[in-house]
């Protein structure tokens, strides 16, 4: 048997795909609605599915396209220089290279 959690999941799949990656995963307060979660995350309202499970992995063909995406999505640590949302809604990330290793931006 072999236990995977979410991160050994993103670099299993960067490795065998060879694509950069990002793991996500939503918090939201009780009070907090879908349009908080967008404004944290602006390209999620295309991903219904990854909002309803609260959380999911994107698979990027380069570098610069996986951090253009990091940096729009708001986490613990507040804005970003690309996204100024500072409400109640948060998206924790961590990206991973195309060789399967987690990289050292944590958005937390």
């Amino acid at each position: 048997m072999k236990a995977l959690d979410q991160i050994a999941v993103l670099e299993a799949l960067c490795r065998a795909t060879r694509q950069w990656g990002m793991f996500i995963n939503i918090h939201v307060p009780d009070a907090a609605d879908w349009e908080e979660i967008w404004k944290a995350a602006p390209y999620l309202d295309d991903h219904m599915q990854i909002l309803a499970d609260g959380c999911g992995i994107f698979l990027f063909d380069t570098e610069t396209e996986m951090q253009e995406y990091y940096d729009q999505t708001v986490g613990d640590d507040g804005p970003t220089e690309t996204n100024g949302y500072n409400g109640p809604a948060s998206v924790y990330a961590i990206t991973c290279n195309n060789a399967g290793q987690t990289m050292c931006n944590e958005n937390t």
